[in-house]
């Protein structure tokens, strides 16, 4: 199959990076204004005690870098010259939380339910 030189050379060009985690916590909470209209708030937060992830190693035996991450992991999967997705949106990225309000209007109540209050909570 291979020759025993080739598969050291492959072996070479490999090198183990860090494990990325990353905790993400969402909560959401309806308001019922009146049986018809309902306030709906949600608090997203994506990186919430704000751990560094690292991309990939310095590989190059060389350099007197080697074996140190060349980025942040959201950074490296971004792609350069803004190829590929916002590094914030990323795995890896810094904290951010997101914000929304939605106002919803029932305009058909079914007949005999009364509206009902929901408080939920995502993690």
């Amino acid at each position: 199959m291979f020759d025993s030189d080739e598969r050291l050379g492959e072996r070479q060009q490999q090198t183990r990076g860090f494990g990325a985690w990353q905790a993400d916590l969402a909560l959401q909470r309806q308001f019922h204004l009146t049986e018809a209209i309902a306030l709906r708030f949600r608090a997203e937060f994506f990186n919430i005690v704000n751990h560094p992830n690292f991309g990939s190693l310095n590989n190059i035996l060389t350099s007197p870098l080697f074996g140190r991450p060349k980025q942040t992991l959201a950074n490296s999967l971004a792609g350069g010259n803004n190829a590929g997705f916002n590094p914030l949106y990323q795995i890896g990225g810094p904290r951010s939380i997101q914000l929304a309000l939605k106002l919803q209007f029932n305009s058909e109540q079914p007949k005999g339910r009364e509206a009902t209050r929901v408080g939920t909570v995502h993690s």
